[in-house]
């Protein structure tokens, strides 16, 4: 485990003022909590594919926080970052994201994806995976706050049960080193997880059948 890692990190546009920064965390804050802001520059939000191109503002939940922090600060603190979370990705909706691509490849945008490009969650597994919430646009705040509940319990249950979990049986037929993507059924509101490899057969399938 690399030691270096924060309990959690924010990924925010660099031209966010720090004092912003502040008051975005202020909810979440604890003694002996670790978050780290990385800003970005816009530029990053160019990506020639939907579903990797990075999200205006993420939230990371790492490692050290199941298993360090989390054991120290118990159960209020964990639903205390489950609620910052939910106004976390709720604020994420009011972000209005312009997507670009190559002038020489106009098709490359799939332009029924409705995932959004404004937030996103990633938390990071017992066995070192890094799983990517995607939130749908088409779905309500209801079910976005459900999603985050549901990620969440199954990332604490993945490191008190591991490797008898249901986020292990799920993942476990991925590459660790891909990133994993949870993405909410529009009709069951369950998650399906996706690899990269995955989602660009998607991607490619829908930009087919929208051309067509």
């Amino acid at each position: 485990m690399n030691k270096d890692l924060p309990h959690i990190g924010i990924d925010i546009p660099e031209d966010v003022p720090d004092e912003f920064l502040e008051l975005i965390s202020n909810d979440v804050k604890a003694p002996g909590l670790n978050i780290e802001f990385r800003k970005h520059s816009q530029g990053v939000m160019m990506a020639a594919l939907d579903w990797v191109v990075p999200t205006a503002i993420a939230a990371y939940i790492f490692k050290p926080y199941f298993e360090a922090f989390l054991k120290e600060a118990g159960k209020d603190h964990y639903n205390v970052l489950k609620k910052w979370l939910k106004k976390f990705v709720d604020n994420g909706r009011a972000i209005k994201v312009h997507r670009v691509t190559a002038t020489q490849s106009p098709n490359k945008l799939n332009k029924e994806d409705s995932q959004s490009k404004a937030v996103s969650l990633y938390i990071q597994s017992k066995s070192g995976q890094k799983i990517k919430l995607l939130f749908d646009n088409d779905l309500t705040q209801q079910d976005w706050d459900q999603a985050i509940d549901s990620i969440m319990d199954l990332a604490k249950d993945n490191y008190e049960n591991f490797p008898n979990d249901k986020l292990t049986t799920e993942t476990e037929k991925f590459d660790y080193r891909t990133f994993i993507y949870a993405v909410i059924d529009r009709k069951t509101k369950q998650f399906v997880f996706y690899d990269d490899n995955d989602l660009l057969r998607i991607h490619k399938e829908e930009n087919i059948n929208g051309s067509s």
